[in-house]
C-alpha cells in the first residue's frame, strides 16, 4: 500500500489519541453542539435519525428517536449496483482509489460518495445548524448532497461539480428535488462569475478539491463574502499532508473563532461572541 493510502490511517491514530469528548468541553456552545449533533444518540443500539424536537425546561431538545430512511444511503446503494462507466476530467486533487479518466459509477459511489456514518453526521450537523442557505463545493454523484438536503429540505441548496459527465449523472439523481441546483463549473469560475453570498446564515461544505493551495484559496474567498453566522465544513482534513497543512492554517486564521476537528470533517465558526478555541473531538462516525 502506498504512503498516500496509509497517511489517513496514521493520522487517525494520532487523532484518536488526542481527541476528547463532552467531559473536556467548557464552551457552552460547543458542548451543546457536541451532545446534540456530533455525538450520535442511540437507543437499543440503533441510530435515531429523525429531526423532531420538543421543548423541555424551556430548552430545545433534538431527538433522533425514529429510524429514518436516509436518501443518500438509498442512492448510494442503487449506484453501487450500476454497471455504467463514464469519462471523468478531475479538476481537484484526483482520486487515490479511482485513478484514470474512465471510471465505473459504482467505484465512484464507493470511494467518492459519502460514507453512511459520515453522511449521518452531516445530516445531524445540518439539522442542528438549520441554515438559511447551503452551498456544496463538490457534488460528485449527489450522495452527500442528499444528506444536506434531507436535514433541511426547505433550504435552497447550490452544489457545484467540476466534471461535466459527473454533473450530468448528479442532475439525473437529484432531478426530483426542486430545491437543489446542480451547477457544472470549476469552483474558481463559479466564485468569479456566478456567486455572491446570500443573506442570512449559511452552511458551506467544501469537498472535491483537496489540494493545499486550492483549499486555502477557497477559504480566503469565502471569508470575504460570508457573515459571522455562516459555518464552513471541510471534508477529509486528514486526507493528505497538504490538506492537513491547509486545515492547520485555517485554524490559526484570525477570522476563525472556533474550529473543531472531527477527523471526518473540520468545522469553522465565525461568531464573534465565541472565544477563539480549537477542539479535537471524538467522532464515532470517522469511517
Amino acid at each position: 500500500m502506498s504512503m498516500s493510502l496509509i497517511f489517513p490511517y496514521l493520522e487517525f491514530i494520532r487523532y484518536y489519541l488526542r481527541s476528547g469528548n463532552a467531559h473536556d468541553l467548557h464552551s457552552p456552545y460547543v458542548y451543546d453542539l457536541y451532545t446534540r449533533a456530533i455525538r450520535p444518540h442511540r437507543s437499543k443500539g440503533l441510530f435515531r435519525l429523525n429531526h423532531s424536537s420538543e421543548r423541555e425546561n424551556e430548552g430545545e431538545v433534538y431527538h433522533h428517536e425514529v429510524r429514518q430512511i436516509m436518501w443518500g444511503e438509498v442512492l448510494q446503494k442503487r449506484l453501487l449496483a450500476s454497471e455504467e462507466s463514464i469519462e471523468v476530467i478531475d479538476l481537484g486533487g484526483g482520486s487515490k482509489h479511482t485513478p484514470g479518466v474512465a471510471r465505473e459509477i459504482k467505484k465512484i459511489a464507493r470511494w467518492s460518495g459519502r460514507r453512511p456514518g459520515a453522511g449521518r453526521l452531516l445530516y445531524r450537523l445540518t439539522s442542528y445548524i438549520q441554515p438559511d442557505w447551503i452551498l456544496e463545493l463538490g457534488t460528485s454523484l449527489g450522495i452527500g448532497t442528499l444528506y444536506l438536503h434531507q436535514a433541511s429540505p426547505n433550504t435552497p441548496l447550490i452544489t457545484i461539480e467540476g466534471s461535466s459527465s459527473v454533473a450530468e449523472v448528479a442532475k439525473k439523481n437529484l432531478k426530483e428535488f426542486k430545491r437543489i441546483d446542480v451547477i457544472n463549473s470549476s469552483f474558481d469560475r463559479f466564485f468569479e462569475e456566478r456567486w455572491s453570498a446570500p443573506e442570512g446564515s449559511g452552511l458551506i461544505m467544501v469537498d472535491g478539491d483537496h489540494q493545499y493551495q486550492s483549499v486555502k484559496r477557497y477559504f480566503d474567498y469565502l471569508t470575504k463574502e460570508v457573515n459571522a453566522d455562516t459555518v464552513i465544513l471541510f471534508d477529509d482534513i486528514h486526507w493528505s499532508d497538504g490538506m492537513q497543512r491547509a486545515w492547520r492554517e485555517i485554524c490559526m486564521d484570525e477570522k476563525a473563532r472556533v474550529t473543531i476537528d472531527l477527523y471526518t470533517f473540520g468545522i469553522v465558526f465565525f461568531k464573534k461572541e465565541l472565544s477563539r478555541q480549537h477542539f479535537i473531538l471524538w467522532n464515532k462516525d470517522c469511517f
